[in-house]
């Protein structure tokens, strides 16, 4: 909405000051100086911003107030009195659109700390490191971020004095009129801008999640469409690393087989995939197993296929998605799995999830809006019922792949061969 305000206020100016009888006239009067170069800069900065502002996302909203403020000056020293005011008043309604999302941010994250006083219970968990370290770098990615758009800003300004020392006092129709400093003007005050906004974005983050409350566990329940017990599909087939310790776990060895350059550096405590010829973690082991034995082993990612949905409990009080550092909008979270008493990410390379993710909306092939994958056809060795363990559905494992979990819901009429 914020970028479209200056799209439609470009509109409006260009109409209302004919701007199209401008074309042919000269970039500046008289020996080039610093408004001249500001009026060039400004001109420049905001046909880059109509071209690609959408993609700035949050940051749009507090760097398009600011590219109208420019031009408003800018245009306002020779420009229409008319065409002047459009740019104000575009100016205005970008700082009131910027305003009244960060009311909404503010509310939004007031309702969040009411919803943690009032849920609040007495339990007590254990986070795990994966988890502390999945924030600390998220944070830390970001500051990278900001520290590189300030050394940008400063080189870029830097740039720009220099050229300008040498190019001050020339004129347009002259034998020097040839000049770039505009160009690195125009790069350094986007620069400029896209550091303001990120550094904003950078700090309210790190207040949300500091005043939403940095050390607690979000227990989200599964409501239709909305949550769900969340393993990210592609990244499902992780072993633990503390389940890689036994003596017959082959995991780790092939997966340094699979990366013999040593791309991927891997210490002792990261999580890494499972290996389809584990005599502990491999299709063997998951067919091998008695029903029973299976049952007992539904909890664990590695044995569901990777474009298969997880089990979901028949219990809705049981289908919960755990969160760390929850705030809201601003910061979603890291998604959390419980084994022994711990809860913690899957890896400390995890990211958090966004609002706008599927991960929070239902996986449900039959009441979910997400286009599920379906199973495999043939090679079935057999179907487990998995209400005994508290789920509704069936696991179906296959002579050639890890098991496929399918809800009762999903396809009550399969016709599957079998």
């Amino acid at each position: 909405m914020a970028w479209l305000i200056a799209v439609i206020t470009t509109g409006i100016a260009y109409v209302v000051d004919r701007g199209w009888e401008d074309l042919e006239d000269d970039l500046w009067v008289g020996p080039y100086d610093a408004l001249d170069m500001f009026d060039l800069a400004s001109a420049g900065l905001l046909g880059g911003f109509v071209a690609i502002g959408w993609f700035l996302g949050r940051r749009g909203l507090t760097i398009t107030p600011l590219v109208l403020l420019i031009v408003a000056i800018s245009f306002g020293r020779e420009g229409e009195p008319a065409a002047t005011a459009v740019w104000w008043v575009g100016t205005a309604l970008a700082g009131l659109w910027a305003f009244s999302y960060a009311a909404g941010a503010l509310r939004s994250l007031a309702q969040v700390r009411s919803l943690a006083r009032a849920s609040l219970t007495e339990r007590e968990t254990l986070i795990g490191p994966n988890a502390k370290n999945a924030v600390t770098r998220f944070f830390r990615r970001r500051a990278f971020l900001l520290l590189s758009l300030a050394a940008l800003t400063a080189t870029a300004w830097t740039i720009t004095i220099l050229l300008f020392s040498s190019e001050r006092g020339r004129q347009f129709e002259g034998p020097d009129g040839d000049i770039v400093s505009d160009l690195i003007a125009t790069v350094a005050v986007a620069a400029t801008l896209l550091a303001i906004a990120e550094a904003v974005l950078f700090f309210w983050r790190l207040v949300a999640v500091r005043a939403a409350g940095h050390d607690l566990v979000w227990e989200v329940p599964q409501i239709e469409g909305a949550a769900a017990p969340y393993t990210p599909i592609g990244l499902r087939a992780v072993i633990e690393a503390e389940d890689l310790r036994a003596d017959s776990c082959i995991c780790r060895t092939e997966w340094s087989r699979a990366d013999p350059e040593g791309e991927y550096e891997l210490s002792s405590d990261d999580d890494i995939p499972v290996s389809d010829y584990c005599p502990d973690h491999g299709i063997d082991r998951i067919n091998a197993s008695t029903q029973s034995e299976f049952l007992a082993m539904t909890h664990e990612p590695w044995i569901w296929d990777e474009s298969s949905v997880l089990p979901q409990s028949s219990n809705p009080d049981a289908q919960r998605t755990l969160l760390y550092g929850f705030a809201g909008p601003s910061f979603a979270g890291i998604v959390l799995r419980e084994k022994s008493g711990v809860v913690d990410a899957s890896s400390p390379y995890a990211d958090p999830i966004t609002m706008e993710q599927p991960a929070i909306r239902s996986y449900d092939g039959y009441h979910g809006d997400y286009n599920q994958a379906q199973r495999p056809g043939a090679g079935m060795v057999d179907e487990i019922d998995l209400r005994p363990v508290g789920y509704d559905g069936s696991a179906f494992r296959y002579r050639h792949g890890r098991a496929w979990y399918e809800s009762a819901q999903s396809h009550p009429e399969d016709e599957r061969e079998r």
